[in-house]
């Protein structure tokens, strides 16, 4: 993505490599074109806007609505360059959250030598989105076993022979989140820096 102000389209998918609880992690995610413009015309593009206190108050507030200052943002850590990001001010005690998630995981996939490795940070990771175990083989492990566990947790496993191509033994739960979290916002925002670190230029 070259971040030029002609847009092809509002989204685009992109395929990213981050390090997740010490795992190789690749995700597959469909990048909101219009945010990283909108990031850009502010000085802010591909930059994570903050951690994951700042991205639990952004969640707590409406989109595109006005709303009356809340008490934590004078207080919060945000420098004016953040705020200038993330909100419009309209009058003195009004603002308007602006920013949106730039990036919504489609297929997570984590890679680990053994199952017993990758089911913790797996499962935290299928919060975010459909997420698959990558396995070299299955190490040991009885198959039919990793197959009922990772039915069990909502998780897909795939394993990757020494030759030939992967099989994919079992398709992870479809995602469905019950709420939306600052965590998942970190999450997004991480995929975001990833990407534009990936093809060294902004995304």
């Amino acid at each position: 993505m070259t971040g030029t102000a002609t847009l092809a389209g509002a989204f685009e998918m992109i395929t990213t490599h981050i390090s997740f609880m010490r795992r190789e992690v690749t995700v597959d995610a469909l990048l909101d074109r219009q945010e990283h413009q909108r990031r850009e015309e502010r000085g802010w593009a591909g930059r994570r806007l903050g951690d994951l206190s700042q991205m639990c108050h952004l969640a707590s507030l409406p989109y595109a609505r006005p709303v009356r200052e809340p008490a934590w943002l004078g207080d919060s850590s945000f420098t004016p360059e953040q705020l200038a990001v993330c909100f419009d001010r309209h009058q003195p005690d009004l603002v308007t959250r602006v920013a949106l998630v730039p990036a919504d995981p489609v297929r997570i996939g984590l890679r680990a030598k053994t199952w017993r490795q990758a089911v913790h940070p797996a499962t935290v990771l299928s919060q975010y989105g459909p997420c698959s175990v990558i396995l070299p083989s299955a190490q040991g492990d009885d198959l039919a076993w990793t197959c009922s566990q990772a039915c069990y947790w909502g998780l897909g496993l795939i394993v990757e022979p020494a030759r030939g191509e992967p099989l994919r033994l079992v398709e992870p739960a479809i995602f469905s989140p019950d709420r939306f979290t600052g965590a998942l916002w970190l999450f997004a925002e991480d995929i975001y820096v990833a990407a534009s670190v990936a093809i060294n230029q902004p995304v």
